[in-house]
């Protein structure tokens, strides 16, 4: 990370609640969700193992149109954002394998760990997935348990079966 970089945020509406969202020059660094303060707390805190606190600059405004157009479809329908990952190379690699799983559908950990080539790394991979720093962008709310269950969110049950109602009512809708 470039230490003089001035890595631009702010927290904006979603159909999904409130988000704090992070931008660098060369993308979306960190999209994350809170109802509370408690969560608004662990969001910032997630953003902040990105950012260098000297080098955040508030910018409402600025990224207003950047997190509007975030929410218009679903993650792998339309052209992508340009994201600024800092994450490591495993994770990089189940993150980007995400938008491979159509919206409003899901797989389990154990069937996008085979999709890797790695049909041991189930665990490997919801670790890489609970650590993913764009939420949404990146749309781990797809994968689920291999029971069906929806399992864990970092952001909450509840906003997971969110997301995937309306994706799976965007397709509905869109004819996909």
């Amino acid at each position: 990370m470039d230490t003089t970089e001035v890595v631009k945020y702010t927290t904006c509406r979603t159909p999904f609640g409130r988000a704090l969202l992070a931008a660098s020059p060369r993308g979306i660094i960190f999209l994350g969700f809170f109802a509370s303060a408690a969560e608004r707390e662990r969001a910032w805190a997630g953003m902040m193992r990105f950012c260098r606190p000297g080098r955040l600059q508030k910018e409402p405004s600025g990224l207003a149109a950047t997190a509007h157009n975030l929410f218009l479809r679903p993650a792998g329908a339309g052209t992508p954002p340009a994201l600024d990952l800092r994450v490591t190379p495993f994770q990089r690699l189940v993150l980007e394998q995400l938008v491979t799983v159509l919206p409003g559908t899901t797989v389990s950990y154990k069937e996008l760990a085979c999709s890797l080539k790695r049909p041991s790394a189930a665990r490997a991979v919801a670790r890489a997935l609970a650590a993913n720093p764009v939420s949404w962008l990146l749309p781990c709310h797809r994968i689920i348990r291999a029971d069906g269950e929806l399992g864990g969110y970092r952001w909450g049950r509840d906003r997971k079966a969110a997301m995937l109602a309306w994706e799976r009512d965007y397709r509905r809708r869109s004819g996909n």
